[in-house]
């Protein structure tokens, strides 16, 4: 299949976040290489990704077929591995790397952690049925305690709030 057969111009609307936003153009042809020169005529699309509305499709590979009909292009910007925004081309700040330690501490180290591992991951102790029961008696009666002292609280408060009247 050749690129080069003439095909009927194709109304496309360019839209992008930076830049000129919105432009619309006459295109005659097939793939996404020959849209690329065209686009690179306004835009800078080296850090962008580029969408297709029909299909809603990214265009990468340079043989990408161009849909046959009026659509629109979405232009949305990357950003690159640094992390900083593919505005301005501003890369952002390296942070020190820490260099790695020999091979022979690396191994030292290694050997004497592995026993701290091995001790946490003991088996947890069992709870005694009569220890369990008493822990939770012990809390019901504070909670009973709680709620009686809040009772006589609240007939306090209310007490007074009718005297107010």
């Amino acid at each position: 299949m050749s690129a080069e057969v003439a095909t009927k111009p194709i109304t496309l609307t360019i839209t992008s976040t930076e830049g000129v936003t919105d432009k619309v153009i006459e295109f005659t042809g097939t793939t996404w290489k020959e849209l690329k020169e065209v686009l690179r005529r306004t835009w800078n699309i080296d850090n962008m990704k580029v969408i297709e509305s029909t299909r809603r499709a990214s265009l990468e590979h340079p043989t990408a077929l161009i849909a046959q009909e009026d659509h629109m292009i979405f232009l949305i910007p990357i950003k690159n591995k640094s992390g900083a925004a593919s505005k301005g081309g501003k890369k952002a700040p390296k942070k020190a790397v820490k260099k790695a330690a020999p091979k022979k501490a690396a191994k030292k180290a290694t050997k004497k952690a592995a026993p701290k591992k091995a001790a946490k991951k003991a088996a947890p102790k069992k709870k005694n049925v009569a220890d369990v029961v008493q822990s939770v008696a012990e809390s019901k009666a504070r909670l009973t305690d709680k709620y009686v002292a809040n009772k006589a609280d609240m007939e306090l408060i209310r007490g007074g709030l009718q005297g107010v009247k």
